[in-house]
């Protein structure tokens, strides 16, 4: 007796995906397909956006941090500046320079063709008039090995720390003028702390 009827193999036609289970499977694909299209967009923009933040700090907007005291009160060591790439340097301004594979952050007080003294107090002098200085707390000739008054050269700067006791800046030859090559960025606002968020000046 033939037990066809009671076995029965399913057929290759059977094992095929019905077109519901087809739709399914072309619905799932193409939602993967859309995700990765949106995570691959998404990672290539914050790359892009992270190279374009780097050449923007790197070029136009320089950050420092500050490793020593010689511009306080006005700056502390550890605290960090975000400067300004800029050709326009003016008397006042406080600047970030290069010198010897380092950046020193100083305040311009004379600039080129102009002549500066010193007194014994510590009090500046341009072009024979007294310097108003707000910003500096204790006044003091500090160490310096030029001789006074002094003729600053055409095209240079002369720098000074606001801690004028101790900072090390144009009154020593081995720091000297800063040429305009050398010059990183103007300081254009303290970003830390977080509670000292504002002007530097």
């Amino acid at each position: 007796m033939s037990n066809s009827g009671l076995d029965k193999r399913p057929s290759e036609v059977d094992k095929r995906p019905s077109l519901v289970q087809l739709e399914i499977m072309l619905e799932r694909r193409d939602a993967f397909a859309h995700i990765r299209f949106l995570v691959i967009g998404i990672v290539s923009a914050i790359i892009v956006f992270a190279a374009a933040a780097v050449l923007v700090s790197t070029i136009w907007f320089p950050v420092f941090r500050l490793h020593e005291d010689s511009m306080s009160p006005t700056m502390l060591d550890g605290e960090i500046i975000l400067f300004i790439k800029s050709d326009d340097i003016s008397k006042g301004d406080i600047i970030g320079f290069q010198f010897a594979s380092r950046v020193y952050i100083k305040r311009v007080v004379a600039v080129g063709g102009e002549s500066i003294n010193i007194d014994r107090a510590g009090r500046v002098y341009i072009d024979g008039a007294l310097q108003e200085e707000p910003y500096i707390e204790e006044f003091s000739r500090g160490e310096y090995n030029i001789e006074f008054p002094y003729e600053v050269p055409e095209g240079h700067f002369f720098v000074l720390g606001d801690h004028r006791k101790t900072s090390l800046d144009s009154r020593s030859t081995t720091i000297g003028t800063v040429a305009p090559d050398q010059i990183a960025g103007k300081a254009l606002i303290r970003i830390w702390p977080l509670t000292k968020i504002g002007s530097v000046y």
